[in-house]
């Protein structure tokens, strides 16, 4: 148990930051054809290896709006952890609006204010379990909200960010 010695987190790298998430984009899981981890770390990700032609799709969501939540869920026979990836969208494109609610498994690459990317969805799967659309001030607002149970906390993604960037498809 000498991991209860350690430190977690260190209040001497205390700087100002924004929290919050700045780019997602989404893959259908069966598009994600390898992941390679750290050799001494498993549960950082150093690669990632995509299908033929597959490429992430960058979400422009709504500054502020995307948020991820991860919930530890516990009981006499599972632990896991329950993932939330939500953001809000302004469009009034129904036909992809309804592709990715009838999606049934996906996997989020999130890129942080700070910087740092984790994968989110990468065990079993984000599915939309909540979808609103709204007709306010921003017309056309659309909030998704996807729902994974993973086995444990979304993976940092290590690689460098241009590797990531080529990842992901921005059009």
């Amino acid at each position: 148990m000498s991991y209860i010695n350690k430190p977690l987190g260190n209040i001497s790298e205390m700087a100002f930051t924004i929290g919050g998430i700045n780019q997602v984009a989404l893959l259908e899981k069966s598009k994600l054809t390898g992941i390679t981890y750290d050799a001494t770390n498993k549960l950082d990700i150093t690669g990632l290896t995509v299908a033929s032609g597959a490429t992430f799709q960058d979400i422009v969501f709504v500054k502020g709006s995307a948020t991820l939540e991860q919930e530890q869920v516990k009981t006499a026979t599972s632990h896991y952890i329950t993932q939330k990836l939500k953001f809000s969208v302004l469009t009034e494109d129904n036909a992809t609006s309804q592709a990715v609610l009838l999606g049934r498994e996906y996997v989020a690459l999130v890129r942080k204010n700070s910087g740092k990317w984790v994968l989110v969805g990468k065990d079993n799967g984000l599915a939309c379990s909540v979808y609103t659309n709204n007709s306010t001030a921003d017309d056309a607002s659309r909030t998704y909200e996807m729902t994974a149970d993973n086995l444990g906390d979304a993976s940092n993604v290590t690689m460098t960010d241009a590797a990531i960037l080529a990842l992901i498809n921005k059009g």
